[in-house]
Parts: C-alpha cells; sequence; structure tokens
C-alpha cells in the first residue's frame, strides 16, 4: 500500500466525499455512499476505522444507534393492528421483545463514539422508525451509566417539543462536547388562530436550559427556525424571557441565529459585551436602538468581534446612529437589513451615517437591504434609487456583494455604472431588483460593458435595462471583449423589441452565462405565484421568454 494511504488525514478527505449526508435534508438512512463506505471498511484494517469514523460522524436521529442493538432485542412494527393508539398510517415503529441489560449497549458504545452530528428529518415520514417516548425511557434507562448515549456530538438538530416531559432524546444526546444546536420551534399544527391573529405557545425554554445546564454543554453556535406566516411574506417576531433568559447564560457564544427574536435594550447591551460573538441574527425595534444608542458606554467596545449581522427591523434611522457609535462593529464585514411590507427607508441618510465609521468603511464587503413585499404590487416608495443614493458606498472600496431591494424604481445610467465599477473593482454580486414597468431604464445593454470591464469578478447581476433600442453594431462599439465571470443576469421587467438580437449580445458579451432569469416570484413547482394583469407587463414576459429560449441552446447549463 502506498505511504500516502497510510496517513489519516488524507483518508478522511477521501472517505468524507464518498458519504452524501444531506444534512438537514429529510433524506431517508443510510445515506448515499453508505453502503461504499462499508465495503472500504472490510477492504482492510487501516482502513476500517477511518472509514467508520466517516460513516458515523453524521447520523439521522437515533435511527442507527437503535439498529445496533440486538436482532432479538427489538422488532419491527409493521401491522397497523400491532401498533400504538395514535400511530401515523405508513410509518415504522420499534417495539422491545425482551429487557435491556447493560451489555446489549456494547456496539452503541463502539460506534457512539464516532458521532459528531445528530440530524433530523423535517418530515416525520421520511424517518425509517417512529420513536416513541416509551421506548426511548426504556433505552435511557436501562444504561449501566445513565447519561447521553452519544457523548461526543458536537451538533445537534432538535425540535421544541422533544424538550417536553421529561426529555429524554436530547438528554440521550446532549454531552459535554456539544457547542451547536439548530432549534426547530414553530411547528404549524402547534399554532392556534384566535380572532384571526396567530398565538405562538410558550415554548421549552427552561427545560432546554436544564438539560444544557445538566450536560455542560459548552454552547457557541445557536440557531431557531424563522417563523413567517402562510404567505411567507411576514416574518412574525416573539420575545419569550425564558429563552432570552437562556441565551444570556451561554458566555461562549459565537454565533446566534434568531431572526424571529425580538430582543430588548438590556439583551442587546448584554450581546455587544460578547468577546468571541461573530455572527448575530435578531430583530430590533426602533425603541430598542434608540434606549442602546442613548444609554451605550462609549468607552466600550461595541460588539468587537462581530463580522456578520442580519438584523430585522421596521426603520433604518436608528440603525444609522447604532453604527456610528464609538468603537461599534470594527469587524463587521457582512450586514444584512430586512424591513417589512411597507416600510419606507431613506437609504441616502442611512449610507451617509454607516459612511462616518471608518472600520465599516474599510472591512465591509457584503451589504444586503431589502423589504419583502408582494412581486405584482406597484412600489409603494416613490424615491428612486439613483446615483445620489448611492454615492456614499463608493467610500466602501471593499465591498463585493452588494444587493438593494428597497421597493421602489432603479434610476442609474450607463455613467453611473461604469462610476460604481471603477469604485468597487472587487465586486462579485451586484442587485438592484425592481418590479416596476412603467418607466424607461436609463442603463442600456451596452451600458453594462464599462461595468464588466472595470469588474472582472462579477458573476451576479440585478438589474433592469433598456433593451427596447437596437443594440450598437461592431462599427459603434468595437470589438466586444466576453465577460469570463458572469453566470446569472436578472433583468427584472426589462422593456425589449428584438429577442434575437438581445439573445446575440448576451451570448457574445456573457460567454460563461448560465443562466437568466425575471426575478419574479415562482413556487416550489417552478409555476409563477400570480399573473401580471399589466398589458406590459405580460408583453415583455413573453418577449424574453423567446430569448431564454434562445440562449437555452447555448448555456452552459440551460435554464429548467
Amino acid at each position: 500500500m502506498h505511504k500516502c494511504l497510510q496517513i489519516p488525514e488524507i483518508l478522511d478527505a477521501v472517505f468524507s466525499n464518498v458519504l452524501d449526508t444531506h444534512l438537514g435534508v429529510a433524506e431517508k438512512p443510510p445515506f448515499p455512499g453508505s453502503s461504499t463506505l462499508v465495503n472500504i471498511a472490510l477492504t482492510c484494517q487501516s482502513f476500517k476505522e477511518p472509514a467508520l469514523n466517516t460513516l458515523w460522524r453524521a447520523i439521522p436521529g437515533l435511527d442507527p444507534v437503535v439498529r445496533c442493538l440486538p436482532h432479538d432485542a427489538v422488532r419491527t412494527i409493521e401491522e397497523p393492528n400491532d401498533a400504538p393508539v395514535g400511530w401515523r398510517s405508513g410509518i415504522k415503529g420499534l417495539r422491545f421483545d425482551r429487557n435491556l441489560q447493560p451489555k446489549d449497549y456494547a456496539r452503541i458504545r463502539e460506534n457512539a463514539a464516532r458521532v459528531r452530528v445528530v440530524c433530523r428529518p423535517r418530515f416525520g415520514a421520511a424517518r425509517s422508525y417512529a420513536l416513541d417516548k416509551l421506548f426511548l425511557h426504556i433505552l435511557y434507562s436501562r444504561q449501566e451509566v445513565i447519561g447521553p448515549i452519544l457523548p461526543c456530538v458536537q451538533h445537534a438538530m432538535l425540535y421544541a417539543n422533544d424538550f417536553e416531559g421529561h426529555a429524554v432524546y436530547p438528554r440521550l444526546i446532549i454531552g459535554p462536547k456539544l457547542t451547536s444546536i439548530d432549534l426547530i420551534a414553530f411547528e404549524k399544527s402547534k399554532i392556534k388562530v384566535v380572532n384571526g391573529l396567530e398565538i405562538i405557545p410558550d415554548g421549552p425554554w427552561r427545560a432546554i436550559k436544564r438539560v444544557l445546564e445538566e450536560a455542560g454543554s459548552p454552547i457557541q453556535r445557536f440557531k431557531v427556525d424563522e417563523y413567517r406566516t402562510e404567505d411567507h411574506w411576514k416574518l412574525n417576531t416573539f420575545t419569550p424571557h425564558d429563552l432570552i433568559s437562556l441565551l444570556r447564560s451561554f458566555q461562549s457564544l459565537r454565533v446566534l441565529e434568531a431572526l424571529s427574536l425580538n430582543i430588548d435594550s438590556s439583551t442587546l447591551l448584554h450581546f455587544s459585551a460578547l468577546p468571541y460573538l461573530q455572527e448575530l441574527s435578531v430583530s430590533l425595534s426602533p425603541e430598542t436602538i434608540t434606549y442602546v444608542v442613548e444609554h451605550h458606554n462609549h468607552c466600550d467596545h461595541f460588539f468587537p468581534s462581530l463580522k456578520k449581522a442580519r438584523l430585522n427591523t421596521p426603520n433604518l434611522e436608528p440603525c444609522a446612529e447604532l453604527f456610528k457609535l464609538p468603537h461599534a462593529f470594527e469587524c463587521l464585514t457582512a450586514l444584512e437589513i430586512r424591513g417589512e411590507a411597507g416600510a419606507r427607508w431613506d437609504l441616502h441618510s442611512f449610507f451617509q451615517g454607516i459612511r462616518k465609521n471608518a472600520s465599516l468603511s474599510t472591512n465591509l464587503t457584503c451589504l444586503k437591504l431589502w423589504i419583502a413585499f408582494f412581486p405584482w404590487n406597484p412600489p409603494l416608495n416613490t424615491q428612486a434609487i439613483d446615483f445620489g443614493t448611492i454615492a456614499p458606498l463608493l467610500w466602501f472600496p471593499n465591498l463585493s456583494s452588494i444587493h438593494i431591494e428597497a421597493d421602489c424604481p432603479v434610476h442609474l445610467t450607463n455613467a453611473d455604472l461604469a462610476r460604481m465599477g471603477a469604485a468597487w473593482p472587487r465586486l462579485e454580486v451586484l442587485n438592484f431588483p425592481e418590479r416596476t414597468s412603467r418607466s424607461c431604464p436609463q442603463v442600456t445593454l451596452t451600458g453594462l460593458l464599462p461595468l464588466l470591464t472595470a469588474c472582472p469578478s462579477l458573476r451576479e447581476l440585478t438589474l433592469r435595462v433598456d433593451a427596447s433600442e437596437d443594440v450598437s453594431s461592431y462599427a459603434d462599439l468595437g470589438p466586444i471583449v466576453p465577460h469570463r465571470a458572469l453566470t446569472d443576469f436578472c433583468y427584472c421587467r426589462s422593456p425589449i423589441k428584438d429577442p434575437g438580437c438581445v439573445a446575440a449580445f448576451l451570448a457574445l458579451a456573457f460567454s460563461r452565462l448560465e443562466t437568466i432569469g425575471d426575478n419574479w416570484l415562482y413556487g416550489l413547482d417552478g409555476d409563477l405565484v400570480g399573473y401580471p394583469e399589466d398589458p406590459v407587463d405580460q408583453k415583455y414576459r413573453l418577449l424574453w421568454g423567446e430569448v431564454e429560449k434562445k440562449l437555452d441552446q447555448v448555456l452552459l447549463h440551460p435554464n429548467n
């Protein structure tokens, strides 16, 4: 055997590419590649441990663990009349045929130390077995040493209802090495509607805190799923005091993703002093931000290690004051702010405000501002995005990704794009989604060329362009140098006249183009959600559809 195949790190890298775990996706175990790893483990002794370590590194719940019990100890419930009351049809269950003995856990102990990630499929029908609570109680209580059955798990995906009752399922998983949790807290079946309002039940936050304290888990990453209404346009926020108390107990917290969590001023000040916090995603009210700005000790560093911030707030003006604080956000590289439908933002004032933060001007690479809105309604904000709005951002030379979706018209010109390209040479993503068709954009197709020349790494572009005029010929433009990076172009509701000429220009100018689209809303089935009533929109959509059909013949990855 070659010496390189005796190096554990190399074997680990090779075997990791064999297994496709689909973490967080509802896939039936075993994962693709599992049988291959088993065969590799049987090939030779030197491959056995690295292959088994990879095979067991991530498991879908406790199902693989249960499979390690002796065959005479458990059996599968197949027949409906053999299933417990309330058992859902189509899901297999398990039943003990005899009392478990400590020696029955031998194979479990052998493989448990290899497990690092426990994920849970979102849909119960995708699990191979449904483990009821009584089964888990017996599995937990028959151990020789009572405690977590998977003591080396570092990341776990859990449901809030796992912590109900005696919280046996999480206590089987959560041990002293757990550092990361994904918590699915909002299950539609538990949400009640009273007088047209959705009432979110209080979660088992105290039970979660107690389980983590009992295990001594040094949590560094905590994620709570977002809760949205049925149409997904509105983000519901909540303020459970027990959950906030739980989060404030994590002194080593590095990542907090809880956009539906509306935190108060004292909690924001607490998080701002955490020395290791690098990613934060929460909701903030204008009152909370105003109070923090007025009461923050200006001698202290404000979020000293934060690199990524994702905020949900209705107003930009208080946010600008937050970024003006002395010693604030000195390490921030990515900023996203989300607003609800109907919000009216003063972008120019906000950009002027964050420009005064010298560290932010130097370090910021990704900026995303967007307001949720339904695609067919006219824009609510009449104040257009023009070069004057964008001008303060020219002082951010390291920007590589810009996405501004403020529910307003975009009035940029060819000259503006050229100046933006010169200011942001590292640009990879430039998105100005616009849903109006009632004005003609001032940017032309050929006006994109200076931007592309100045930004050789630009790979994604969303912008309305005027494709209703004839594209300039070689005699006027000279040779067009194909752009080698742009793969995605979104034209929104751009006016268009000749699909053939537009397709020819795009094929020549964007040599790596893979997809073009309209940025309209499509459902999971691929069908358009609603339909534009404006006949102008309908006309443009049909003509751009012809462009897509023509390019489908030559694109690297044709549109689906």
